[in-house]
């Protein structure tokens, strides 16, 4: 495992999609990668008071979710991410998605300026990433915007993105 790379990656990534968990992020992610019972326990609900509150809720953390969506994701990604990939044209896409708060039953029109295979991964990729990330029981816009954000975030530098993703996919369950 390449710790540099888990460490700014993850950190990257939270600072957009889960920024209540920024400073966990890379021990998150570690745990993730090293499977078993510390992976299992990142999934597992916690018992949060409320304030004034009668009893508590349960409560998940998103990074997990996050990390899930990627890895589940990850062939997606490195076809997004490849070089021949028309980049700025799907940055300008996701940007549109998030400030016009559009699904992921986007707008067709928009994405007709991409070729059909990166039109077709991007679309599978904002579903299956949405889909994961609703674990969460955050509303599905929100759900959405988180992977507007990591795919974002990813897509500034696609050369060290795509060895986090590989890192996060190699994951053992």
């Amino acid at each position: 495992m390449n710790s540099d790379i888990v460490e700014i990656w993850s950190t990257k990534i939270a600072e957009v999609a889960a920024p209540e968990e920024v400073d966990f992020a890379p021990l998150i992610t570690e745990a993730f990668i090293q499977g078993g019972n510390e992976r299992e326990s990142l999934f597992s609900k916690q018992q949060e008071n409320v304030l004034g509150g009668f009893g508590g809720t349960e409560a998940i953390m998103l990074f997990p979710l996050i990390l899930q969506g990627i890895a589940n994701t990850a062939q997606l990604i490195t076809q997004i991410l490849s070089p021949v990939s028309p980049i700025k044209d799907i940055q300008s896409i996701l940007n549109e998605m998030k400030d016009q708060h559009e699904t992921t039953s986007f707008n067709q029109k928009r994405m007709e300026v991409l070729p059909e295979e990166f039109r077709t991964s991007l679309k599978n990729f904002l579903e299956i990433f949405t889909d994961e990330v609703s674990k969460s029981g955050l509303p599905k816009e929100k759900c959405e915007i988180a992977a507007y954000h990591t795919l974002l975030r990813l897509l500034e530098e696609p050369s060290g993105s795509i060895c986090f993703v590989k890192e996060v996919s190699k994951s053992k369950k």
